[in-house]
């Protein structure tokens, strides 16, 4: 059976990198975590805020910060391909 999908528009190709378009998602999501988590810690410490004040803005991106760290270790235990030599 002839495959008719245009390597160049699949997200499931690999790039000149060697990794594919779900693959980057994890490491997105560690970035993101050690940018959101620091700056609601932060934030939190330099204001007058009551510990886990929902109505704080440091809370919310603290809470945001754990889950893509969350996420991002999730997905890079889902995607992980051992079969694939680095």
């Amino acid at each position: 059976m002839r495959d008719n999908s245009d390597p160049e528009t699949d997200s499931d190709t690999p790039d000149e990198t060697g990794s594919t378009l779900l693959e980057r998602v994890p490491l997105v999501l560690r970035t993101a975590a050690f940018v959101l988590v620091p700056v609601g810690f932060l934030g939190f410490l330099t204001t007058e805020t009551t510990a886990f004040a929902t109505d704080s803005v440091f809370t919310l991106v603290f809470g945001l910060g754990i889950v893509c760290a969350i996420s991002s270790i999730y997905l890079g235990i889902l995607l992980h391909d051992p079969t694939r030599a680095d």
